[in-house]
């Protein structure tokens, strides 16, 4: 049997339902929400030194991160996808010692973020090749990015194949969670998806992660 690796640090994103989306007073149909302004690099400049990792992305991603940006993100499913996208490869980058963060804070919609410094975080989107928008260039510091050795290369590379291994093993487990869902469901059609992932997370099949982790990760068909 192979054995896990002991990984020192695995907090993923909580995500929290959104609040309903109320109907337009004297209309039947939902409102939905504002689409996320453009990043306002001027003020990122002049006030953050360090940045929660969430908020990082929406700055890659050209966005301002603002209090109700999860809810945002929930209407522009393109947007979404990108950031979901980054946020997996950032969060396996810290799992595997590559992306160094400062601490660990509270966030209104994601449960616990990791804060990093904003110099430190561009350094490592450049790394991985991740579009930084022109106005962000100027906050990365020539001196943290010298040129690499032939050693440094291959640990990269050696980066890379941990990094796919780490996926497919997040997709297999994501997977389990699907096919339990489609079970508990099954015997239970009446439930909720949050109380099926409720559930699920008091198994073993859960392997330490939340409900709202589950939930993320999986969908209930009908």
């Amino acid at each position: 049997m192979k054995k896990k690796s002991k990984q020192t640090y695995r907090i993923r994103p909580q995500d929290v339902p959104p609040d309903p989306i109320t109907p337009v007073r004297g209309s039947s149909s939902p409102q939905l929400p504002k689409p996320l302004p453009p990043a306002d690099f001027i003020r990122l400049k002049r006030s953050k030194k360090l940045i929660k990792l969430d908020e990082g992305i929406l700055y890659l991603l050209g966005k301002e991160p603002t209090k109700d940006y999860w809810r945002r993100l929930e209407s522009e499913p393109e947007l979404m996808s990108q950031f979901t996208e980054i946020d997996r490869l950032a969060r396996d980058s810290i799992d595997l010692g590559q992306l160094k963060i400062f601490d660990v804070v509270g966030t209104d919609y994601c449960g616990f973020s990791p804060r990093i410094e904003l110099r430190v975080f561009l350094s490592w989107a450049e790394a991985e090749g991740l579009a930084i928008p022109n106005e962000l260039f100027g906050l990365l510091d020539a001196q943290t990015r010298p040129e690499r050795s032939q050693s440094e290369a291959q640990e990269n590379k050696n980066t890379s194949v941990k990094r796919e291994e780490l996926k497919a093993e997040t997709k297999a487990l994501h997977d389990r969670w699907q096919t339990r869902i489609n079970e508990l469901h099954k015997d239970n059609p009446t439930k909720t998806h949050t109380a099926l992932c409720n559930q699920i997370a008091k198994e073993d099949i859960a392997e330490g992660r939340e409900s709202p982790t589950i939930r993320r990760n999986t969908s209930l068909t009908h």
